[in-house]
């Protein structure tokens, strides 16, 4: 059984969920996500590592409410605990060393991406996250982007 250390609501229909599970975070990476099954009987479902901390031994993950499992995971809270929790999984993120990245994230995705300029640092690359909502805030309608091709 993994304990939920933490469960955070994020919005409505939204949670953020830290899980006690050291083997996991140990070798997470940005990208990688889990397969979770709440108890003998539930169904497996993949879930995008949000976060994690490898001395804390806990990984996190962002649930949105859209279906049976996730809406009895929701149920659930600090101190209870799910059946399985198996990563992780999947090909890791892949930044080249660019030297700046813009990390831009709307809706659901800002809780998995939020955390990903803490882990990702290849070459010397700084990462900078930022809301999509932050940027049309300051955008008259018309957005530019732009890689700069010096070294």
């Amino acid at each position: 059984m993994y304990k939920i250390l933490l469960r955070q609501d994020l919005v409505p229909n939204t949670h953020l969920y830290k899980i006690d599970a050291p083997m996991v975070a140990r070798k997470a990476q940005a990208g990688q996500f889990v397969v979770i099954r709440i108890d003998e009987k539930g169904e497996r479902i993949p879930l995008t590592l949000a976060d994690w901390d490898a001395k804390e031994g806990s990984v996190s993950v962002a649930v949105q409410e859209v279906g049976t499992t996730t809406r009895r995971l929701a149920k659930l809270g600090t101190g209870d605990s799910i059946a399985n929790f198996v990563g992780p999984l999947g090909v890791p993120t892949h930044i080249e060393p660019f030297g700046t990245v813009v990390c831009v994230a709307g809706g659901f995705a800002v809780a998995t991406s939020i955390h990903r300029p803490r882990h990702e640092k290849p070459g010397g690359t700084r990462l900078f996250p930022f809301w999509a909502r932050a940027i049309r805030a300051c955008c008259s309608g018309k957005t530019t982007c732009a890689r700069s091709a010096t070294k």
